[in-house]
């Protein structure tokens, strides 16, 4: 899979001086890379973007003093995730969930498909910015709404029709389609197990599964034999 490198160098450098901020202050951080605090901020607010090959050099910089990893766990920890769709109005809790996902991007890269499948909330966050940097269509799962005329699956066993299931458009899979599915974190399963049931009963191909955290052993068991990838596991 093809990713917009350009792109995704000045993002993701963006993303982590913003993020980093958060554990030290925007003048601390500035003075360990090299630029003044002026000139951050500029960058956080989107007023000018290095240059590529900038961009990967203060990445670099920065990858040196904050810890993405330890970024998402202390997130997890402190019960800021799993719900990056309500951070949009936190620029610094929003910028950790993009470069999470910019480094989920990365990963997937080896894989080869078409369409990614993910789920309203979290993982459509995670998912659009994935999407956007592979150029391929996004296609989420809808909980709590009943469509008549689509693929519906089920959370759980007994269940209300009306109150817990994936509803997918009718039309939005076509079968033999390539997909990815992406959520943001992983429990038990159950929400990405409704969307690769989904993917089967559109008769489409699931290439891999693509999660920025995980939470327990159920899930990572349940995919054992699938290529599953995540950030970090608690």
């Amino acid at each position: 899979m093809n990713l917009n490198r350009d792109l995704l160098l000045r993002l993701k450098f963006i993303s982590m001086l913003s993020a980093c901020s958060s554990r030290a202050t925007q003048k601390e951080v500035s003075n360990a890379i090299g630029i003044s605090r002026t000139t951050a901020s500029k960058y956080i607010n989107g007023a000018f973007l290095p240059s590529t090959k900038r961009a990967a050099e203060l990445s670099e910089e920065i990858s040196q003093m904050c810890s993405l990893e330890q970024l998402l766990k202390d997130a997890l920890n402190s019960g800021v995730l799993p719900y990056p769709e309500a951070l949009n109005a936190t620029a610094r809790n929003f910028s950790l969930v993009m470069w999470a996902s910019l480094e989920l991007a990365e990963r997937v890269k080896e894989l080869e498909f078409e369409k990614i499948l993910t789920v309203e909330g979290g993982g459509a966050v995670v998912g659009s910015i994935i999407a956007s940097l592979t150029n391929v269509e996004l296609v989420y799962g809808l909980r709590n709404v009943y469509v008549e005329e689509g693929f519906v699956e089920k959370l759980s066993k007994g269940a209300s029709k009306y109150s817990s299931f994936m509803a997918v458009p009718k039309g939005a899979l076509a079968k033999g389609e390539r997909l990815l599915i992406v959520d943001d974190v992983m429990f038990t399963g159950r929400t990405v197990s409704a969307l690769e049931n989904t993917a089967e009963g559109a008769r489409c191909r699931v290439e891999g599964i693509a999660v920025l955290a995980t939470r327990g052993s159920t899930g990572l068991r349940k995919f054992k034999d699938r290529k599953l990838f995540y950030l970090v596991s608690l």
